[in-house]
C-alpha cells in the first residue's frame, strides 16, 4: 500500500468517527444547565378516602384489623420521570403502589416511609406514624361496692375496685373516678372526688352523710386515648344514726309538665300522722322523708289543687338503717278537658263579633297551641285563649242567614283530647240579606 493509499484511509475513519459523534451527541445534554432543574416534592398521608384531594394526617390510631388509606402527593406530576417508588413499614418492604389501602393487624407503633427515587436516583422520603391499639374492656359488672349497696357508715374507709382488660397487653389506662351525691336525691349535688387513676382502685376516707344516697362512676382510656365502651355507675347509701332509716321516692306523672304541686302524707301502723308536706317537684329529682324509726307506713301522694290526678297510696315497710327508695309511685290524669259555651250549658249561642267558650282543666294544663277551632270543615286561625277563655273571631258571619256549626278541639298536658260542637244561630234573615 502507497502512502498516498495510507492517508487516505486514515482521512475516511476520522470523518466517519466525527460523523459518528455529532449524530450521537447534543451538546446540551453534555454540559448541564442549572436553569432546566425540577424541584420534586412528594408528601404521604393517611386518608378516610381514595381521593387525592381528601385532607390527609401524618399520624392516625387504629384498631387491630382496620383498613388504612396510604395517599400521595408528587410536585409536579406523579408522571415525572423516575427510577422507582415504593411503601416501607418498619423498615421493611410494604407496598409498590403510589396509593394502596391495607388492614394492619399487628398493635404497637409502626412507621411508613413512601420511598421516590427520582430520574438522576435522588431518593425523597416522606414517613407516617401510626398506632395500632385494641380498645380497652372495662367489667361493668363485676366491681365492688357492688350497686345498691346499704349500710356504709358515715365514717367508713370504702374500697373502690373494678376490672379492666387490655387485649394487647401493652398499653397503660387511666381511669376516671368521680364520687359524689347522686343526681336528683339532692337539689345540688356535691362532689366528693374527682380524679385520674393509674391502677383500678380507690380509697375513699372522708366519711358521709347520714342516711344518704351516693353515686360513683368509672370510665378508661388507654394511652392511645382509646375509650372503653363499657362504664360503671354505680349507687351506694349510708346508714342512719341510732338505726334510724331514711325514704327517698321518684314520683311518676304522665303530663309533660316539669313540675308539679305535691301534697305527701305519711301514716303509721296504728294511722297516725306521722309526716304531712306540701312541696313542688320536679321530674326526675326525689322526695326525702327522713329520718324514720323502723316500722310499717303508708304514705299517700296527691297532684295538689289537680283533682283530675289519682291520689296514690303506698304500703312500705322501714328497716332499720336502711335507705328505702321507690319508683312505685304514680299519678295519672285521664280526664280530658272541658269545654262549653262561657256562661252557659247550652250547645247553642247567638252571633257577637267575639265568641267566647270556656276551656278547663283540672289536672294539667292547656295551652292556646294545643288547642284547634273549626268552622264547618274549615280551620279558624282567629282566635285567642287566656285565663280558661278562648276569643273567637269570625267577621264572616255577620251577614249569615243558616245556623252555623263550630267545633273547638282541645288537649291537655297529660294527652287528653276534649272536642266539643256548638250551634251558632243565623245573625240575619235571608229577606235581609238579599236586601243589603
Amino acid at each position: 500500500m502507497t502512502l498516498k493509499h495510507l492517508i487516505s484511509l486514515v482521512l475516511a475513519a476520522l470523518v466517519c468517527w466525527a460523523a459518528i459523534l455529532c449524530g450521537c451527541t447534543q451538546s446540551d445534554d453534555v454540559i448541564f444547565n442549572e436553569s432546566n432543574a425540577q424541584h420534586i416534592n412528594v408528601q404521604a398521608f393517611f386518608s378516610k378516602s381514595l381521593d387525592s384531594n381528601t385532607v390527609g394526617v401524618k399520624t392516625d390510631t387504629i384498631n387491630p384489623g382496620d383498613s388504612v388509606i396510604f395517599l400521595t402527593s408528587v410536585y409536579p406530576s406523579k408522571a415525572i420521570r423516575s427510577r422507582d417508588y415504593f411503601w416501607t413499614k418498619d423498615g421493611e418492604f410494604f407496598a409498590f403502589e403510589y396509593n394502596t389501602k391495607k388492614a394492619i393487624f399487628d398493635p404497637g407503633y409502626h412507621q411508613f416511609n413512601f420511598v421516590f427515587i427520582d430520574f438522576f436516583g435522588d431518593t425523597l422520603i416522606d414517613t407516617l406514624h401510626l398506632y395500632v391499639g385494641s380498645t380497652p374492656e372495662l367489667d361493668n359488672k363485676n366491681f365492688i361496692p357492688a350497686n345498691n349497696t346499704q349500710y356504709i357508715g358515715v365514717n367508713d374507709f370504702v374500697n373502690f375496685a373494678w376490672n379492666v382488660y387490655d387485649p394487647d397487653s401493652m398499653w397503660d389506662m387511666s381511669h376516671h373516678f368521680v364520687l359524689k351525691q347522686a343526681k336528683g336525691y339532692y337539689k345540688n349535688p356535691k362532689v366528693l372526688v374527682d380524679t385520674i387513676l393509674y391502677d383500678a382502685n380507690f380509697t375513699y376516707r372522708k366519711g358521709f352523710e347520714p342516711l344518704g344516697a351516693y353515686e360513683w362512676s368509672v370510665s378508661v382510656q388507654n394511652e392511645l386515648h382509646q375509650t372503653a365502651q363499657e362504664t360503671i355507675h354505680s349507687t351506694l347509701y349510708t346508714k342512719g344514726v341510732n338505726s334510724e332509716a331514711a325514704l327517698f321516692g321518684f314520683v311518676k306523672y304522665n303530663s309533660t309538665e316539669n313540675t308539679i304541686p305535691l301534697h305527701l302524707w305519711m301514716t303509721n301502723s296504728k294511722s297516725t300522722l306521722v309526716y304531712d308536706e306540701t312541696l313542688s317537684y320536679a321530674r326526675g329529682s326525689a322526695i326525702s322523708i327522713k329520718p324514720l324509726n323502723p316500722g310499717d307506713y303508708t304514705l299517700y301522694t296527691m297532684a295538689k289543687d289537680k283533682p283530675d290526678f289519682n291520689v296514690d297510696s303506698t304500703k312500705i315497710s322501714i328497716v332499720a338503717n336502711r335507705v328505702l327508695v321507690l319508683d312505685t309511685i304514680s299519678l295519672e290524669d285521664t280526664t280530658p278537658p272541658r269545654i262549653s259555651i262561657a256562661n252557659s250549658l247550652d250547645d247553642t249561642m247567638d252571633y257577637s263579633d267575639t265568641l267566647k267558650f270556656t276551656i278547663k282543666d283540672f289536672g294539667s294544663k292547656v295551652q292556646e297551641k294545643r288547642i284547634k277551632v273549626a268552622l264547618e270543615t274549615s280551620s279558624v286561625s282567629t282566635f285567642k285563649f287566656s285565663n280558661d277563655t278562648l276569643f273567637v273571631t269570625l267577621p264572616e258571619l255577620e251577614n249569615s242567614w243558616s245556623t252555623r256549626i263550630i267545633s273547638i278541639t282541645a288537649y291537655d298536658y297529660s294527652g287528653n283530647k276534649a272536642q266539643e260542637t256548638f250551634k251558632i244561630n243565623p245573625h240575619k234573615s235571608l229577606p235581609e240579606v238579599f236586601s243589603e
